[in-house]
């Protein structure tokens, strides 16, 4: 199975435990890879908590500027691959928020979203991205 994952750089502690338990159960049937965009918040804990998991091969998908990218999330990735840098309108994070949804739709992977249901924000973008491109998408409102 093939996952990635977007979502906020802040988590509530119930936030937290939602993606802990999320991230702690893809590998449980089957060889499960996850991408993440390698930020604070999400990425990182999904990223954390699927490395705990044997059968699971975590992928770091890593803006071209290094922004606000989480050590430990990067620390946690099996692999690392680097988006392009952005050209005209779109920036370093969308490239890397479309690369992430590259591998998912040439993979046949579903992208799982931790949303507030900001529509300002890069987990909006990313879902938009997949919608677009018939990636399928699981979305866990959080608060």
């Amino acid at each position: 199975m093939i996952w990635g994952v977007t979502g906020h750089r802040t988590a509530s502690d119930q936030t937290e435990a939602l993606i802990r338990n999320w991230a702690s159960t893809i590998g449980w049937t089957s060889p499960t890879t996850l991408y993440h965009g390698c930020c604070i918040g999400t990425d990182e804990i999904a990223a954390r908590a699927a490395r705990n998991q044997g059968a699971v091969t975590v992928i770091a998908v890593v803006p071209a500027a290094t922004g606000l990218i989480s050590q430990n999330a990067l620390e946690a990735s099996h692999h690392i691959i680097y988006a392009p840098p952005g050209r005209g309108d779109t920036n370093d994070y969308r490239a890397r928020n479309e690369l992430l949804v590259y591998q998912l739709q040439k993979l046949s992977g579903t992208l799982k979203g931790f949303w507030n249901g900001s529509t300002r924000s890069g987990t909006s973008m990313t879902l938009n991205i997949a919608r677009r491109a018939s990636v399928p998408v699981e979305v866990q409102e959080i608060k």
